[in-house]
């Protein structure tokens, strides 16, 4: 009983802890100051808005990693939110959870089963990577293999606690990759509607789940 609590301890101060670094990053990306430039006019959009030219932010220290699965430091987290989209993502002035490519989402009258809309017409970036060198459109297929590969033992993986006894199935199939033996049926919290929705289960009602949803472990990318 007091290994469980301790466990339970760890696992919210992680939560706690991740939560103040989405805060720091957030706030530190909307406090942008002044621009300066080379004398030449900058081209002025709309709300304040400059397009052209770029922009040259010091940090403190170098990043670790930019794979969203590895990164575990602010410096990361500011770089890949530049990078990277999840299904949400927090507002910049309160925090508040906002649609990502995720245009909307339900939560059934259990609060365990939560159903995703993607946005279509979303492409990866152009890479030569893929055909013809072109992102290919962003489908809830994607968002699967995502969110099973932060299920995975793998020593790149610093975010399997976010989903860890959380989503349906997931402790099973990592332990299954831990034995290199990944179970055939992979997550079965994690479910494909159609190409545009996407359906996440979990084994209890976690009132934080779409906190964790906006962190960089749960952000999709190519498989």
């Amino acid at each position: 009983m007091v290994l469980k609590q301790i466990f339970a301890m760890m696992i919210r101060n992680n939560l706690v802890l991740y939560t103040l670094i989405l805060v720091v990053t957030a706030l530190l990306t909307s406090c942008g100051g002044g621009s300066r430039h080379s004398g030449k006019q900058l081209e002025q959009a709309e709300g304040d808005v400059f397009y052209g030219k770029v922009f040259t932010y010091n940090e403190s220290e170098y990043f670790r990693s930019l794979y969203p699965l590895n990164v575990t430091e602010v410096v990361g987290h500011r770089i890949t939110n530049q990078i990277y989209e999840g299904l949400v993502r927090l507002s910049q002035e309160d925090l508040s959870i906002q649609p990502a490519l995720a245009k909307r989402w339900e939560i059934d009258s259990s609060a365990t089963t939560f159903t995703f809309h993607l946005r279509e017409g979303v492409h990866f970036h152009d890479d030569p990577c893929f055909k013809n060198g072109k992102g290919p459109e962003v489908t809830a297929h994607d968002f699967e293999y995502s969110l099973t590969k932060l299920c995975e033992a793998d020593v790149n993986n610093q975010g399997f606690w976010v989903f860890e006894d959380r989503v349906k199935g997931a402790t099973a199939y990592h332990e299954s990759t831990k034995e290199g033996e990944p179970l055939e049926e992979g997550v079965t919290g994690i479910k494909v509607l159609d190409d545009t929705t996407l359906q996440i289960e979990l084994v209890k009602p976690f009132a934080s789940f779409l906190n964790i949803l906006a962190m960089p472990f749960t952000a999709v990318f190519p498989g």
